[in-house]
């Protein structure tokens, strides 16, 4: 069990920027208890608030640079993987497709406009052609 003191310490030194091995070290403790720790009570992990600018979106360690796409918000596959398991069926959208009017369901997108590549490949052929 961790103590109150320990657990500010994790706060704190986390959003500092320290790693959970550093702070494991520093307080006692695992660094697997620090890591959980963290993933149950950080701010990060909230649905109202957003993670700060250069913060990974799902463990809210420092990001290095920037991707060759635009700007990181993951620093790992493994932290996209674990933040997509666990929020993408938290906003389910129930729509209806614009070509075949099949009732679909969409997560985390309400303007999605066609059920699938099909319905959106035939929505591009004009009129009375095959």
């Amino acid at each position: 069990m961790l103590t109150e003191n320990q657990k500010q310490a994790i706060l704190v030194l986390r959003e500092n920027g320290k790693t959970y091995d550093a702070i494991a070290e520093l307080i006692g403790a695992s660094p697997n208890t620090v890591r959980s720790f963290w993933r149950r009570n950080s701010a990060v992990h909230s649905r109202h608030q957003e993670p700060q600018p250069g913060h990974c979106k799902n463990c809210g360690s420092p990001l290095g640079g920037r991707h060759s796409t635009g700007h990181k918000i993951f620093c790992s596959d493994k932290c996209r993987y674990d933040w997509w398991n666990r929020y993408r069926r938290s906003q389910p959208y129930r729509l209806v497709c614009k070509q075949c009017g099949k009732s679909f369901i969409s997560f985390g997108n309400q303007k999605k406009a066609f059920c699938g590549r099909e319905c959106y490949n035939l929505s591009r052929r004009p009129k009375g052609v095959p």
